[in-house]
This record gives C-alpha cells, structure tokens and sequence, in this order.
C-alpha cells in the first residue's frame, strides 16, 4: 500500500484500501492508527502524532483525515483543476494516447468513486475536455458524439478514449 502524502487525489484509493487491508481485518484499536501512522508521510505523521499515539483517538484520526483529504467539494475542486489545466494531446502516438487517457481516466474514476454526477454530467467541461484532442481524433469525437444519445458524459468519453487507445496498442 503506498503512503498517503496529503494529496487528495489519492484520498479515495487510500482510505478503500486501508479500510480493506487494515480497519476491516485488524481487530485492535491500539493496532490500527499505529499501522495508519505508517501508511501517513512524515509530514502527516508529524501532525497527526498526538492522535495516532492514542488508540483512543483513532475514530477522530479517521474523521479529521476525511474531512482534510476526503472532502467531496475538494475533491471536485481539485479534478475540475485537474481536467480544465489538461494539456493538449500532442500527437496520436501510442504513448501520447495513453498518456492523455490517464490524465483525464484518474479525475473522471474519481468523480464516479464519489459520486460527483454533476460534474460527470458537466457539457462544458465535456467539452473542453474533448477539445484538448488532436485536431483529427477531436473531428472523430464529435462525430462519434452526434450519433449518440443526447446527454454524453465524462464516462463516455473515457470510454471511447479507451477504445480508441486500444485500437492503437493493438496496432503496435
């Protein structure tokens, strides 16, 4: 499991995964912040010492940590960042295509994870998304998108990203 740096980000897979690996299978409260503790950077681990050094504190350690990192309108701050500074796509080559896949897939995962369906479901940053795309494969989108059902999301585009990235590894 990788260690927690603050970035909220990476907020949801940390805490899915600590909450399967550590809080459901350790049965001791006196064991678990301590094993949170080290899954913490030193930074966090600095700031949090007092409640991780107090098994008693572990439910308010989880809750502060949440509402620091796991905050939903943080959260949506920070993938609308994230998709509205996207660099365009330099060029259809295969590591270009996954590249941009992973840029736009790791917000988009993330807005599904928590549930942030406004923003899935966003036409503008849909497509200011798609406008990052070459002029060829942006041409191809929209094509694509005419011949769809009227509200396309986020999660359709990362599909068709998707596929059109495997059509190019399948190519190589």
């Amino acid at each position: 499991m990788d260690v927690f740096d603050g970035d909220p980000r990476k907020w949801p897979t940390f805490i899915a995964n600590f909450r399967s690996l550590v809080h459901l299978t350790v049965q001791s409260d006196a064991q678990r912040p301590a094993i949170l503790g080290q899954l913490l950077s030193p930074k966090l681990r600095s700031g949090f010492s007092g409640l991780i050094a107090n098994p008693a504190m572990y439910r308010e350690l989880l809750q502060r940590l949440h509402k620091l990192y796991g905050n939903p309108k943080t959260l949506a701050k920070t993938n609308l960042n994230d998709l509205m500074s996207l660099p365009s796509l330099r060029s259809e080559q295969c590591s270009d295509l996954e590249t941009f896949f992973c840029k736009v897939s790791r917000p988009v995962s993330t807005m599904k994870l928590c549930r942030l369906v406004h923003d899935l479901k966003s036409s503008a940053l849909l497509e200011h998304t798609a406008s990052k795309l070459t002029p060829r494969l942006h041409e191809r989108w929209l094509s694509y998108e005419r011949g769809l059902p009227p509200v396309m999301t986020l999660e359709t585009f990362v599909e068709r990203l998707q596929a059109v990235l495997q059509f190019c590894q399948r190519r190589c």
